[in-house]
């Protein structure tokens, strides 16, 4: 294979990077082995996919974005994909239908989220679990608030699907709640995404 791709300087071979924001800034720096792939220095006539969240696509060498061949940018839902999306969500429960429309039109920052299919999918989750609880008043408002009532339905679940815990542990309102060990094992897992981000 080394022999292969010596002698024909990558020809043939497609090389994709998935996740070029994720990478660490040592991978980044100009002299590395993947910088010096993405701007030609090694197999120069490899096909180089990179994949990325828009706003890190401004880090990539500018020698890399000067011999970009496509630039494919996936922008996810349309508004007529979100309209469609939900009226087939909510297809046999017209009446929240009619609620949930009225929720998100007096909500921006949930609607503009749903441009992105997984929160699509979340907000109407979401909206349906607080609609049959009787509770549609806690759906979010806000981007946080969708965040933590995702947390808070997974911990419940989770909850759920563990005999080990009784009812009155299925009563999760705040994150102290919890049983301890779950409450430990979340405050291990926030502590190391903590760290991640600060490393990062």
């Amino acid at each position: 294979l080394y022999q292969h791709l010596k002698t024909t300087n990558g020809r043939g071979v497609m090389i994709i990077y998935d996740g070029y924001d994720e990478l660490s800034k040592k991978q980044k720096e100009h002299k590395s082995v993947f910088q010096r792939l993405l701007i030609g220095g090694i197999l120069p006539q490899a096909t180089v996919i990179v994949t990325s969240r828009p706003l890190a696509t401004q880090e990539l060498p500018m020698e890399f974005r000067k011999q970009l061949h496509e630039h494919i940018e996936v922008v996810g839902f349309s508004d007529n994909d979100i309209d469609e999306y939900v009226k087939c969500k909510f297809c046999d429960t017209p009446d929240m239908l009619i609620d949930f429309q009225s929720y998100i039109s007096s909500h921006p920052f949930i609607y503009k989220a749903m441009y992105i299919p997984l929160h699509c999918a979340l907000v109407t989750d979401l909206y349906q679990t607080y609609w049959r609880k009787g509770k549609k008043e806690f759906a979010p408002k806000t981007i946080t608030q969708l965040y933590t009532c995702f947390i808070h339905s997974l911990l419940e679940r989770y909850l759920d699907d563990h005999p080990v815990y009784g009812p009155q542990e299925l009563c999760v309102q705040e994150l102290t709640d919890l049983p301890q060990d779950v409450f430990d094992d979340l405050m291990r897992l926030a502590e190391l995404a903590a760290k991640g981000i600060i490393e990062q």
